[in-house]
């Protein structure tokens, strides 16, 4: 081999060296931003609610759309079919996911309830038909039938919806809003559409 061949290819091998240097150094610093960013994102655990056939995701301070819905299915289940028997267990239930700004609110509702339901011996059983999740207002709104039967056979069956708001805490969804009432679901929709109606009326008797 010539001495200059020789020189030429110990030059390319070193050129080569430094590229390949650069090149490691690159993806050194891409693994760790990249390690940086995955610890800096919520990990996103994805399930299969029972109450829906769409799957749903939680993350540390968020959920899905799917994952509302089937914890608003899940608690208007839970207080909608309230009996003697199982009043106790929907209280320790409820109460380990209700907000700190509404547990008592919601517990002393539950206390007034207790009474009528034992004195009278009340059973409620809801059926629900419909599931919505507003995200503009972050309320869960599920509405159905409602049958109300006392000891005396009197039977009340209405529609009425159950209207949630949630928030999701270390993974954990906590109930920061609770009513129920008869109707349909008051939407922002429907609230926008039935403050027109009045300030129509309230135009035209003017």
């Amino acid at each position: 081999m010539k001495f200059s061949q020789f020189k030429t290819s110990l030059t390319a091998m070193d050129s080569d060296k430094k590229v390949l240097q650069v090149l490691l150094g690159v993806a050194v610093a891409t693994i760790f931003v990249m390690a940086i960013v995955t610890m800096r994102q919520d990990q996103r655990v994805v399930i299969q609610p029972y109450t829906l056939i769409d799957e749903a995701w939680i993350e540390q301070s968020a959920a899905s759309s799917e994952y509302m819905e089937a914890m608003g299915l899940f608690f208007a289940n839970l207080l909608g079919n309230v009996t003697p028997a199982n009043l106790q267990f929907i209280k320790s239930r409820l109460d380990p996911m209700l907000a700190a700004q509404v547990r008592q609110p919601v517990m002393e509702a539950l206390e007034d309830q207790s009474t009528l339901i034992i004195t009278e011996a009340v059973v409620i059983t809801f059926t629900p038909r419909a599931v919505i999740y507003e995200r503009d207002s972050g309320k869960v709104f599920v509405s159905g039938r409602s049958r109300t039967e006392g000891s005396t056979g009197a039977i009340k069956d209405e529609a009425v919806t159950f209207e949630f708001g949630f928030a999701v805490d270390n993974y954990l969804p906590r109930l920061t809003s609770l009513n129920n009432y008869v109707g349909k679901p008051k939407t922002l929709e429907i609230l926008e559409q039935r403050e027109k109606l009045e300030t129509r009326q309230k135009e035209r008797n003017s």
